[in-house]
This record gives C-alpha cells, sequence and structure tokens, in this order.
C-alpha cells in the first residue's frame, strides 16, 4: 500500500522495541521524515559511533564502577532491593548494547552544515561494545574484599551480630543472600530438638550439638572455610537423621548457592569456580577413600 512501511520493516521495528525493553533502557523518539535529531536526544548524538564510544556510554548507563563490577571473569550489578550484586550474563550485556543501532553520529559537511549518520551494528560491533564495557567496569579482586556476615532481606549481619543496612561495600553475591528476615527472637526449637536427638545418649553429645551450631552459624556468616575444617557425619543404620539434617541445612540458603562437589574432585579448574561462587558445599555421600 502507498505510504506503508516496507516489507519486514514493521517486524523489524516491533522485534528492536523488545530488545530494548528487555534491556531496560527506554530508546529515543525518532526524528521526522527528513529532520535531523535535535542535539539533547537522548542516546547521542555520538562523535564517532565506535566500539569505544558507545562501550564506555553503555558503562556509564549501568551506572558506573559503583553498582556495576566486572571482576573474576564476570559482571555484576548491585540490587539495592535486596543488597547484593546479581550476575549478569554475556548475552544480558550484549542485549544492553544493542539498543545503539538506529541512534546517531554527528559530523559536519563540506559546508559546515551539520549532518547525522545512522549507526548501524553487526554481531562483531555488539561484542565490542560489550568487551569495552567490561574492560571500562573492570575491577580486579573487587569481591576478595567482601564483608564476612551474612544477607537477610532486612539488612546485613555482621561477625558481631549487628544489624547494617544494605550497602554496595559489603559485597556480597546476590546469591549468597537468605531469603528471609533476621529474627533473634524466633528461636529454632523444633530444629535445635531434632540435632540433640541425633546424638541422644552419647558422652559427648552436647559437644556435637555444639559443633554442628557453630558450623552452621560459621557457613551462613561465610568464615566457615577460615577455620579449614568439615563436619563429617557418620551414620552406618538406615534413618539415621542425615537426610533430614542435610535437607535443613540446604533450604537455609538459596539453591544456586549450594553445591555439591566432593573432596576428591575439589582440585578440578572448574570445580573450584564453583565453589569460589559458592555458600554451601554438601555432600551427601563421599567416598571412603
Amino acid at each position: 500500500l502507498p505510504g506503508s512501511a516496507p516489507a519486514g520493516e514493521l517486524s523489524r521495528r516491533k522485534n528492536a522495541r523488545k530488545r530494548e525493553a528487555r534491556a531496560g533502557i527506554e530508546p529515543p523518539p525518532p526524528p521526522a521524515p527528513g529532520e535531523a535529531p535535535p542535539p539533547e536526544l537522548p542516546w547521542g548524538p555520538f562523535e564517532r559511533g565506535d566500539d569505544v564510544e558507545l562501550g564506555q556510554d553503555l558503562a556509564e548507563r549501568l551506572g558506573g564502577r559503583k553498582v556495576t563490577v566486572y571482576d573474576r571473569e564476570e559482571l555484576r550489578v548491585y540490587k539495592l532491593e535486596m543488597g547484593g550484586w546479581r550476575r549478569r550474563s554475556k548475552r544480558w550485556l550484549e542485549r544492553a548494547a544493542q539498543p545503539y543501532a538506529g541512534r546517531y553520529v554527528a559530523g559536519k559537511d563540506k559546508n559546515g552544515e551539520v549532518t547525522y549518520t545512522v549507526i548501524k551494528l553487526k554481531q562483531s560491533d555488539i561484542a565490542g561494545i560489550a568487551e569495552t564495557t567490561r574492560n571500562k567496569l573492570n575491577q580486579e579482586e573487587f569481591f576478595d574484599g567482601a564483608r564476612q556476615g551474612t544477607l537477610f532481606t532486612n539488612g546485613f549481619l555482621n561477625t558481631k551480630g549487628l544489624l547494617e543496612p544494605f550497602s554496595t561495600e559489603h559485597r556480597v553475591f546476590a546469591e549468597h543472600a537468605l531469603g528471609y528476615a533476621y529474627d533473634p527472637s524466633n528461636l529454632p526449637v523444633a530444629f535445635l530438638k531434632f540435632i540433640e536427638s541425633l546424638f541422644k545418649g552419647d558422652e559427648d553429645a552436647e559437644q556435637k550439638v555444639a559443633l554442628l551450631q557453630e558450623w552452621m552459624g560459621a557457613m551462613l556468616l561465610g568464615i566457615a572455610t577460615k577455620y579449614g575444617k568439615v563436619p563429617v557425619l557418620l551414620g552406618p543404620l538406615a534413618e539415621n537423621g542425615k537426610s533430614t539434617f542435610f535437607e535443613t541445612v540446604a533450604k537455609l540458603v538459596r539453591k544456586e548457592a549450594v553445591t555439591a562437589i566432593p573432596p576428591h574432585e575439589m582440585g578440578h579448574e572448574y570445580n573450584r569456580a564453583d565453589l569460589a561462587r559458592a555458600k554451601l558445599n554438601l555432600v551427601a555421600d563421599a567416598p571412603e577413600r
């Protein structure tokens, strides 16, 4: 039909809007036919429109290094509502770079008049923008300086037992955040009775119960590895309570923060990377040797 968009154009525009919506960034209004975009147009106009300029611009749009960090070959964005740093994938960052397609580069013609050129992006350009963004946001060993403590829904509990407001400086992975509030008055009476029942009749029952409690607290605070020891539960008979204990402990943390890597496999490079991101490594059945 006269005046209608070319074949496939409406679909292209619709898909572009979807990409921008997924990236969480509002696109600028398009200029009227035959008119140049105004200087105050969001997302430009840019001076060069190359990977470096666009990547640096994207890094700023993501909040800069205060709330977006690239460390340990991972991009993480701080989420204020939960107080943790959420991991973002390579694909997520490339989607955030896609809306630069269709923006403008400002220049001048031979008469000195301002001209505008539409930015066109290939997949290699998008990858280049993403790489520049990661370089701009790179902070090596940033998360090595994470505070020791536990992130609850109502604040950050430090190792002194004090609840602090959320802060980027806690440097806690989002998957390590617990999905419930801290309430010191809400004692796990039923669980404590269950642990005591596991060692009923043992001469050192009190010490065993205390050990498990201390280990669970150290695990939640992120300081268990500091002691270089792990509890090993032995139960030769069926219905000994090990499975119930494992299931209860695993439910204290988010499932994405739990691994099950046995000791003899911890030396593998990929397993070490998983352990570095984990809050709890729980192995139900470990080999005897």
